[in-house]
């Protein structure tokens, strides 16, 4: 019996298994932890996940099968691993695209340390492989992992001297391999890292990118468009180097090359040669885009910021997890108390303050999701009920290092005790994203950038160990807010995006769900005049009048305090906050015991929660790092200068800043130097220019795109997103979509409540895209009308979103409309998205002109429409008489004239973010097409019985404008800015 066979035979038993949501399912207690060894398998019916173990008699495996799909299931049945299959550390997911799913595994992770225990070890990804869901293409990737499964080279230790040149500049030419991402050639072969978990090189933070020039890879469109030929790259190995080293972003690590590389070139994936048909043509393009995905997604993956642990929760604090523990032993004294004098006797149970809360639970029902950064793309996996195979990956930072410090004696020779100090920050991924795409605040209270720093320190007094820790935490201003870059402009104006009453109610959801982290002081470090100030003083306004006992608001304007590079003046604010200081405090335990809890929170923030944000934040670690010390009866730093405890401090905390900023914005932090060295110079100030100029170029072209694949992993957006992305170049922030339907909705109930007669009823109303002149298909310009439909007639508005104005409204009588005509509405032909009927499609109405009426809204003296601009050109050859009344500003026209008729030409707006009423709000729309075919027969039945809807021929089916007639509109002129910004932005 062949091995898929006797899987297969096992799968139906627990098909009901599958049916139960994942949360329903019941905890498997016998192995609460992800596996930390996978193999996996390729058979005919699909690709095996099975824990990389020999002995087991029976285990739950993973099936995934082949296909678009890519079905993940849950099958029991005796383990298949017989050793020599390709092996991997975790899983980050299954990715599903246009032609194919692909399952994302960690093929390479580096150990970076542990949390105040060796058996806490923390890993950061260091490699991520695409395995296609197609039996061939997966077979050449498992072929790879397989012959390179223990052949990767060990990362090399850092020097630990280098301590002088922290902001050194420099980066070796030889360490930097071009990639050649030319779309008509397939990706170089390189080695792929080993599978295997790689122990770290030293104390300081692996996992690191390499040094690389950043603007080399961010300007990477002129190797796109250089044709040159270049011999394959030698085998390369990722090196593991100082955060701090200024604009350095990873290359496409090996693993992600060869795994690319085994999907295919392009020849392969979509068959040049298989002819130049329509659908060729589109599967082509799909595989492109689909590469170039999955190339992205890798990117973001293996950038050196992705964390996670097999045996215990990193994303809570050590506090947090106290506070748990406490909470479940007073339920537990509850429980006992009401059990009754029998248990009296029982001894209480004692709870150390590091015990992991809930250790009999899988780990992902442990994590904290709002930084579990995977968990979409492990959604397959979690509807299965496999636990074992769900590995949580948090984004952020981690880095564990040492120093000594003398202890206080009465002899001459003093004794070293040696101090361990840690920095982990956790990034919020409930609004992921990038610098310029996401800033502010969304529906729902969450900001952007929003990230929690915890600085631990450990060490050991009167054979006791004591544990401190600190929390602070930044991010962006909870207003609605935005700060739209139009091309290359260094610093673009930010500008609020909606009034300030919208965004008090939505900060103040904002704060409450920061309860954990109560009492809050805001510490404010934007310009308080100049480009900022417009959304800095909203910012204090909104803050001081949110009347919350636990929100303070504190403000410094950290360009105008430290001008001239003077930041010691941080030590001012530092002075301000005294009593803040003391009382939060901090956390402390000593051995068993909590002698402290920190009792408040900073929540720092400047325009960008980088760079003034770092420097501050550090500051007030160092300051209260001195408390700590001194709570621990050890000398503190007494006078200025480099000693260890500066040098370490230092570097961990550049490095968490840099880290940070590369995930925000694609470089490392600016005023680094300062934070690294605590000076600031010519040196650190060129450096900055030149991480300013990379994001430059990454907010003005390359952000986009890769927001677009982060709103997808994230699940956020559908595939839809890269379809709006060709079209526009950018995608639009999923909670604006949801703000831009209710604006539109609004404005439907508003355009009614003007239009409509007392005796009238609307029946159903949508917000189309018009021509902004009637009779015609193709206008100059176009913009949103609001269709409403009465028993009595047809509305067509022109509506002022910004004013919350109607401006002019034609009446219709139904009566009067002649014909229905539905069919492809094509504007553009530039995009595969523009091209697609069934998102493409539009609606034309014709009627009679002899009672058509319409009525203008206008606050100036002249207050009826001008007719050389309202009446149709054909009637004017005839004669005109028309009766005007001053006081409803309304023209009737057409009386008396022959029978001429007029029509408009409506498209169907995106169904995410089309608004519609009354009739349509039971209606699922699934397309444009079935959007406009819901209105017709909408407006069909409101006929109803009238002479025109007799006619056999009153709806028709046919192209209003078809895709020849649009292919002939578009200039070569629009063709060539197209590609060149498609070249760019892609």
């Amino acid at each position: 019996m062949s091995l898929f066979s006797h899987l297969r035979s096992k799968e139906g038993s627990i098909g009901s298994t599958n049916e139960l949501s994942a949360h329903e399912l019941p905890p498997p207690v016998p192995h609460p932890s992800p596996h930390s060894k996978l193999a996996l398998i390729s058979t005919p019916e699909g690709l095996i996940i099975t824990p990389a173990v020999t002995g087991a008699d029976s285990v739950e495996i993973a099936k995934l099968a082949w296909g678009k799909e890519g079905k993940v299931s849950l099958m029991k049945t005796r383990n298949p691993y017989r050793g020599g299959q390709p092996t991997v550390p975790g899983i980050v997911g299954v990715l599903h695209l246009f032609n194919l799913s692909y399952l994302l595994v960690v093929s390479s992770a580096v150990q970076v340390g542990n949390l105040l225990d060796p058996s806490r070890t923390i890993y950061c990804v260091k490699d991520v492989t695409a395995i296609p869901l197609d039996e061939t293409k997966a077979a050449a990737s498992l072929k790879l992992l397989t012959r390179n499964v223990g052949t990767a080279t060990p990362l090399p230790e850092e020097d630990e001297d280098d301590e002088e040149d922290e902001s050194d500049t420099d980066v070796e030419a030889a360490s930097f391999t071009e990639l050649d991402i030319n779309q008509s050639a397939t990706l170089p072969r390189t080695t792929v890292s080993s599978s295997t978990l790689k122990p770290p090189p030293s104390t300081t933070s692996p996992g690191r990118p390499r040094k690389l020039p950043d603007m080399a890879r961010r300007l990477s469109f002129w190797r796109k468009v250089a044709r040159r030929q270049q011999p394959p790259p030698s085998p390369i190995t990722p090196l593991a180097v100082e955060l701090g080293a200024p604009t350095v972003v990873q290359e496409m690590n090996p693993a992600a090359a060869a795994t690319l590389d085994a999907m295919g070139g392009p020849e392969e994936v979509i068959g040049v040669n298989g002819g130049k048909g329509t659908e060729h043509g589109r599967q082509e393009r799909l595989a492109d885009v689909e590469r170039k995905v999955v190339r992205e997604c890798i990117r973001l993956w293996t950038q050196g910021g992705m964390f996670f642990a097999y045996d215990f929760d990193i994303t809570r604090g050590l506090q947090r997890k106290h506070d748990m523990n406490n909470r479940r032993r007073q339920q537990e004294d509850i429980l006992t108390e009401i059990a009754g004098p029998k248990s009296s006797g029982l001894a209480p149970q004692i709870v150390k303050p590091f015990t992991e809360p809930n250790p009999q639970l899988p780990l992902w029902r442990r994590v904290d999701h709002k930084y579990w950064w995977n968990r979409n793309l492990m959604g397959d996996f979690l509807e299965a009920g496999l636990h074992n195979y769900i590995l949580p990956i948090m984004n952020g930072f981690f880095e564990m290092s040492t120093f000594h410090l003398p202890i206080p004696s009465s002899g001459e020779e003093r004794e070293n005790v040696p101090v361990d100090f840690t920095i982990i920050s956790r990034r919020a991924c409930q609004r992921p994203g990038l610098r310029y795409q996401r800033r502010g605040i969304d529906d729902h209270g969450n900001v952007a950038n929003f990230v929690e720093t915890e600085a631990i320190i450990s060490v050991e007094r009167d054979e006791k160990r004591n544990i401190f820790a600190h929390t602070q935490i930044r991010g962006s201003i909870p207003l609605y807010w935005s700060q739209p870059q139009p091309g290359l402009q260094l610093k673009p104006i930010p500008r609020l995006d909606r009034p300030l009453v919208d965004s008090s109610e939505i900060m103040r959801k904002h704060f409450t769900k920061l309860s954990n982290y109560w009492p809050v002081t805001i510490v404010n470090l934007a310009e308080l005049t100049g480009k900022e100030s417009v959304v800095t003083l909203a910012y204090r306004e909104l803050a001081q009048g949110l009347n919350m006992k636990d929100v303070k608001y504190r403000e410094f304007d950290f360009h105008h305090e430290c001008k001239g590079m003077k930041y010691e003046n941080i030590s001012k604010l530092i002075d301000t906050l005294q009593s803040t200081f003391a009382s939060q405090g901090f956390f402390w335990a000593n051995g068993d015991d909590v002698l402290n809890e920190q009792r408040g929170t900073f929540r720092t923030n400047c325009i960008d929660c980088l760079d003034r944000t770092n420097v501050v934040q550090s500051a007030f670690s160092r300051y209260v790092l001195e408390q700590q010390l001194q709570a621990a009866a050890l000398l503190g730093v007494s006078h200025r200068g480099k000693t260890e405890q500066e040098i370490v401090f230092n570097r961990v905390w550049a490095n968490n800043g840099d880290a940070i900023s590369r995930s925000y914005a694609g470089t490392s932090a600016l005023k680094g130097d300062y934070t690294r060295t605590g000076k600031r110079d010519i040196n650190g100030m060129l450096n900055d220019g030149m991480n300013s100029l990379a994001r430059l170029y990454s907010s003005a072209f390359a952000d986009y795109f890769t927001q677009a694949v982060i709103d997808y992993f994230m699940g956020n957006r559908r595939l839809s997103v890269f379809s709006e992305f060709l079209e526009k170049l950018q995608s639009t922030d999923p909670g604006e979509r949801l703000h831009l339907s209710k604006i539109r909705a609004d404005a439907i109930e508003t355009c009614a409540g003007h239009v409509l007669d007392d005796d009238d009823i609307l029946l159903g109303g949508w917000t189309l895209f018009s021509p902004a002149e009637l009779d015609t298909k193709m206008g100059k310009s176009f913009e949103e009308k609001i269709l409403l439909l009465s028993p009595k007639a047809l509305y067509i508005s022109s509506y002022d979103y910004a004013l919350d104005k109607v401006v002019m409204v034609t009446r219709v009588p139904l009566n009067d409309i002649v014909s229905i005509q539905k069919g492809a509405y094509i504007l553009s032909t530039l995009q595969e998205a523009a091209r697609d009927p069934a998102e493409n499609y539009g609606l034309l109405l014709t009627w009679k002109t002899s009672h058509l009426t319409r009525r203008m809204t206008s606050y100036s003296l002249r207050n009826k429409p001008d007719l050389v601009d309202v009446v149709d050109v054909k009637t004017k050859k005839g004669l005109i008489r028309t009766s005007i009344s001053r006081n409803n500003s309304t023209v009737s026209l057409g009386k008396g004239l022959p029978e001429e008729t007029q029509f408009a030409a409506f498209k169907a707006l995106p169904t995410s973010t089309a608004a519609s009423g009354r009739d349509l709000d039971a209606v699922p729309v699934i397309s444009c097409k079935h959007a406009v075919d819901v209105i017709a027969d909408t407006i069909v039945r409101a006929c109803k019985g009238m002479e025109a809807s007799q006619k056999k021929d009153f709806v028709r089916v046919q192209d209003i404008i078809s895709l020849e007639e649009a292919r002939r509109e578009t200039t070569v002129y629009a063709k060539l800015e197209y590609y060149l910004k498609r070249r760019l932005w892609l």
